[in-house]
């Protein structure tokens, strides 16, 4: 199973507020430990590290959550990727398998930033 990570909140396309929002999701990596979960905001330019659940074990889905302040108002997208014990990380294009059901690339979110 590949790494992966997906956001749970805020939802695609919501409207949020210009100030702080925290950003959440989960990531899972099948045998491995999730060791690293990071966020882009500036379309995979800059990458930071998001904070980790107190899952930290093998075959475990691993919480993470992000504090964003947005530098401005309009629509950003976001990106999360993770990364496992064995040094996998989540591939910006996922590799193709039948039926699709081992897709892992980053995940994406849009959000409109209201001023």
């Amino acid at each position: 199973m590949g790494v992966k990570a997906f956001f749970t909140g805020p939802a695609d396309q919501a409207k949020i507020p210009k100030s702080r929002t925290t950003l959440a999701g989960v990531a899972w990596a099948g045998e491995e430990k999730i060791v690293r979960v990071e966020i882009s905001s500036d379309s995979g330019s800059k990458w930071h590290d998001a904070k980790l659940g107190k899952e930290d074990f093998r075959f475990a889905w691993r919480l993470w959550n992000f504090e964003w302040t947005p530098s401005r108002p309009g629509y950003h997208q976001l990106m999360a990727r993770a990364t496992d014990s064995a040094g996998r990380v989540q591939p910006v294009e996922p590799l193709w398998n039948p039926s699709g059901y081992l897709w892992n690339a980053i995940d994406r979110i849009g959000v409109m930033v209201e001023g």
